[in-house]
């Protein structure tokens, strides 16, 4: 048994399902954010890494609901890969849901915005890019809604770090992560009954 893929509690990430080329819109949830003294915000190395996983596997252009770590990801990743978008031209196919950086939104939280997004321009079906070993948390919660279908890239586990930096402890290792995986989310989720 992989420890980082699986234990006793179950497994961290997700199996790959679905075909990207069936997905009406992506999901692009943030991991980790780095927060400086003057409250400043930049993305962190995750963010960064999953943002241009998703500039890589996007390439239409798809409607992308984003959180404000990886909106900040995208910015910083076109301009480190040359593709000259600016904000505006980002804006016409990214809706950021942008919070308070002193302010934790939980992936349940960020799934319920996400979903009245989705009613709202009419999506049933979404790829859902997080870090790797939030994967099956994600999955778990996001199959609870009224979506017609999930997709689950294959995003391998070191392609994605985490965040040693990070305002948020837990994700700045797959140790503290663990930790905060199931210690306290999962035990929260199943007790509220997001999954």
């Amino acid at each position: 048994m992989n420890p980082k893929t699986s234990s006793p509690f179950g497994r961290m990430i997700a199996p790959p399902q679905g075909s990207l080329d069936q997905a009406e819109a992506f999901v692009l949830l943030g991991f980790g954010l780095v927060v400086d003294p003057a409250g400043n915000i930049s993305p962190g190395v995750s963010n960064t890494h999953l943002a241009s996983w998703l500039i890589e596997h996007n390439p239409k252009k798809l409607l992308t609901i984003t959180q404000e770590g990886t909106y900040l990801g995208l910015q910083k990743a076109q301009t480190s890969q040359g593709t000259n978008i600016t904000p505006k031209s980002l804006d016409s196919w990214v809706i950021n849901l942008p919070h308070d950086p002193h302010v934790h939104v939980d992936t349940h939280g960020a799934a319920l915005q996400i979903w009245l997004l989705c009613r709202q321009h009419r999506i049933r079906k979404i790829a859902l890019v997080t870090h790797p070993y939030q994967s099956e948390r994600a999955r778990l919660i996001f199959d609870k809604l009224p979506l017609e279908e999930i997709i689950i890239p294959d995003i391998a586990p070191d392609s994605i770090p985490f965040t040693p930096d990070s305002s948020q402890r837990w994700t700045r290792s797959w140790f503290w992560y663990a930790i905060f995986e199931f210690v306290l989310a999962r035990p929260i989720g199943r007790l509220f009954g997001w999954f």
